[in-house]
């Protein structure tokens, strides 16, 4: 499960985290870091969540989007 919330989105979520002293990642570096993300190849068993949900609403759409596939296991899971 991939969570790709929009930029500005997650430079909101770092910057909240750098003021409370919550974490160490200046939000500076946000634009590197999503450039030199990795999406996963297509046959990656992937599902993506590219919105802002709530958690519970994240939660729910990777459930249905699970069920929806017959996902069982992802490679990796096998190894």
């Amino acid at each position: 499960v991939l969570l790709l919330p929009p930029r500005d989105a997650l430079l909101r979520r770092v910057q909240a985290r750098q003021a409370a002293g919550a974490h160490f990642m200046p939000a500076a570096l946000l634009d590197s870091q999503l450039a030199t993300l990795e999406m996963g190849a297509p046959s990656d068993w992937l599902i993506v969540i590219d919105d802002d949900r709530p958690p519970e609403a994240a939660a729910a759409a990777v459930a249905a989007a699970w069920a929806a596939q017959r996902i069982r296991a992802s490679p990796l899971m096998a190894e």
